[in-house]
């Protein structure tokens, strides 16, 4: 029996001799299969690869012994690259003299130093790049070389008014066999550049020797020096392979060929398919045509709405656009808070006034994770701007000037705004200009446009519109009191379930239109009143019932009333209706 655990040990030890052995014969391959990996990562070559394809690499690395390939989880999340991450992860190494992991740790300060803020500390970061990759290109690695190069041209955080020396790295490291910079040169003698006159000679010997190495990117500067000359089906090949070599642009190449007429489909779908292969190497416009192709030509609005948001991902402005249209229109279930890049972007980028609706509606909403309501009105008034603007904006945004949010407290704005919106028949717009119309606030007092106001606001199913319109015809304080016309205004509103207007109905029926009390039709009204819930009604129902105006006497019920009314707070109530 003791022989079995020993057994184990002895095996499991050996594994792990094994492992070891393994790790320490082959570091450089492991190096070399992790900067592989990396470099699709960053797309240093214009090459990309699917998430499942970098998965399945970083994965072999890591298993050669890579230590910080093992950590892609960390910065990925979703198919995002976290730069911040990469940089932490690969820092140590780095530091401990791991040539790769300077590389990447150089990239990755290239990328962090976009996001700042300020030009200072954007130079401040790519000085320390610029340092690491001259540190590794003087011990002779030539992918550092080209980065250098590149930092020195582009004056990435290094002034020089001579571009001579960064020409000259780049010689270098294409002669080292860095074919980056081989088709770096070809470009740069194409298009042309600070001390590089164009020679499409020179051009295209770089980029063939890169090609002929079998660099992608450099086979693909040979199509478009070529392109025009060929056929339909050496197009399809040429640029077909570049793209299942992982060349996204030269899938959208061909697809625009395709798409454009400038040849014909040579089957059904090739478009779509090379739109589509595009797309999962992170081609953004890529994937908002083949959202749009799927959407047209396949009514496929799930799918599109996918494609789209792959779009938006990738900073594409159309396909959030094209997204947020979809939400709006209720073909995808989505919310602001669920897809909120898209309405930023589209809002921003693309203009788009319904975008700019929700999310500043989002922003000011208590509730939001994004909350921002000084974002919000400002992205409001965006959107209303004039009395033809989308009402619920104006409404939204004269209830942020009215209450202070997100800015100084105006209620003459907001009146203004509260107006356009009221024009567009939103009711709640007329309710709230008429009350500072009633009560003279930010504006001049102003009964008869209040009544103008309500009555809108009534004329859109508002009952308590009705009731305040009503309401300030029968006191008549600053307009003339007209206690018929009223009386119309409280009909409307009790017809609308108001238990305000159906009990201001019945006191002015008890005291009279015409001078004449009807207590009859007053105690209908309070019944009214008293079927949506009004504590005042039930205290002046119960009054005539014990009296037994406008119909017999009903004294047991008047009292059930007023315990009621008591019981709900109505203190004058629970005296009872005798001294009602």
């Amino acid at each position: 029996m003791w022989r079995t655990p020993i057994l184990a040990l002895a095996v499991s030890c050996l594994a792990c001799l094994l492992a070891t052995a393994i790790a320490a014969q082959t570091p450089g391959e492991a190096r070399a299969l992790a900067l592989e990996a990396l470099r699709l990562e960053f797309e240093y070559d214009s090459i990309s690869a699917t998430n499942a394809e970098l998965e399945r690499r970083f994965r072999e690395a890591c298993e050669r012994g890579y230590n910080p390939a093992c950590r892609r989880s960390t910065w990925i999340e979703e198919d995002h690259l976290d730069i911040s991450v990469v940089h932490e992860v690969f820092r140590p190494s780095c530091e401990a003299g791991d040539w790769a992991a300077c590389l990447v740790v150089g990239w990755s300060l290239d990328r962090l130093a976009v996001q700042e803020p300020t030009e200072e500390e954007r130079d401040r970061i790519w000085r320390r790049a610029a340092r690491l990759f001259k540190d590794q290109c003087d011990e002779g690695i030539s992918t550092a070389c080209n980065d250098y190069a590149s930092f020195l041209y582009q004056n990435k955080g290094i002034v020089l008014s001579d571009p001579k020396p960064a020409i000259a790295i780049w010689e270098q490291a294409c002669h080292q066999g860095e074919q980056a910079a081989c088709t770096t040169l070809a470009r740069l003698y194409l298009d042309g550049g600070p001390g590089v006159r164009t020679n499409r000679g020179t051009a295209r010997s770089y980029a063939q020797s890169a090609c002929n190495a079998g660099y992608p990117d450099a086979c693909f500067l040979i199509g478009q020096l070529d392109d025009s000359r060929w056929s339909a089906d050496q197009l399809d090949n040429y640029y077909g392979s570049l793209c299942a070599q992982g060349h996204k642009d030269a899938c959208w190449t061909l697809a625009r060929a395709y798409f454009d007429g400038i040849h014909p489909e040579p089957r059904p779908g090739r478009t779509q398919e090379l739109f589509e292969s595009a797309c999962n190497l992170k081609h953004p416009r890529a994937c908002f045509e083949a959202g749009r192709w799927e959407k047209d030509h396949n009514g496929d609005d799930t799918k599109a709405a996918e494609l789209f948001g792959r779009a938006c991902e990738l900073q594409d402005a159309a396909g959030c656009s094209a997204q947020v249209s979809m939400i709006l229109s209720g073909k995808v279930e989505a919310t602001v808070r669920s897809a909120y890049s898209a309405f930023d972007v589209a809002c921003d980028q693309r203009q788009s006034t319904e975008a700019c609706a929700e999310l500043g509606y989002y922003l000011l909403d208590r509730e939001s994770r994004h909350r921002d309501a000084e974002r919000g009105r400002e992205l409001l008034e965006r959107v209303c701007s004039d009395e033809g603007s989308n009402p619920e904006a104006c409404l939204v945004l004269g209830r942020t000037y009215e209450e202070g949010v997100g800015g100084d407290r105006d209620r003459t704005e907001a009146s203004t705004f509260y107006r356009w919106a009221c024009s567009a028949n939103q009711t709640e717009a007329c309710m709230r200009r008429g009350k500072l119309l009633y009560e003279g606030t930010g504006v001049p007092m102003d009964h008869g446009e209040a009544v103008a106001m309500y009555g809108r606001a009534c004329d859109g199913g508002q009952a308590e519109g009705c009731f305040w319109a009503g309401r300030i015809i029968e006191e008549g304080t600053y307009i003339p009191r007209d206690p018929r016309a009223a009386s119309e205004w409280f009909v409307r509103g009790c017809d609308l379930e108001s238990h305000h207007a159906c009990n201001a109905l019945g006191q002015l029926w008890e005291i009279g239109v015409d001078g004449t009390p009807d207590m009859k039709a007053a105690r209908a009204a309070y019944e009214r009143a008293l079927e949506f819930g009004s504590l005042d009604a039930q205290r002046n129902l119960a009054r005539l019932l014990w009296n037994g105006y406008g119909g017999r006497r009903e004294r047991r019920r008047a009292k059930s009333l007023c315990r009621e009314a008591c019981q709900a707070g109505l203190a004058i109530a629970c005296r009872g209706p005798a001294f009602l």
